[in-house]
């Protein structure tokens, strides 16, 4: 099972995690309340193998993960990452291995064991 807590609400969910225009999907079904403030910060404990966000100020990962996509934010993984991890904006920071490409156009990465 996967928590998910964004600016204090918690979502429990499976194998995916989704944040669109402030919408919160997890595994394709919408779950309830907008998320409309301005910081937003994302804390996932579990093992989801996709977590997707348009936009965050920061996204944090304790356990592993399958792919991560994310448009803005630092994203930070405390565990192990199977597949790829893709920011546009942003500093990437991974406290494992990483299965496949670690990707962003601005921002730093850094690998920490």
């Amino acid at each position: 099972m996967v928590n998910i807590k964004i600016n204090g609400r918690t979502f429990t969910g499976g194998k995916s995690v989704q944040m669109i225009n402030g919408k919160v999907f997890i595994d394709g079904e919408l779950q309830g309340g907008d998320i409309e403030d301005k910081v937003i910060h994302i804390v996932i404990e579990g093992n989801p193998e996709l977590v997707s966000v348009d936009a965050c100020d920061e996204l944090v990962v304790h356990g592993n993960i399958g792919h991560l996509n994310s448009s803005t934010g630092d994203v930070e993984v405390n565990g192990n990452v199977e597949g790829n991890i893709k920011t546009s904006t942003g500093d990437v920071s991974v406290w494992g291995t990483v299965g496949g490409d670690v990707e962003t156009s601005t921002g730093d990465i850094s690998f920490k064991k």
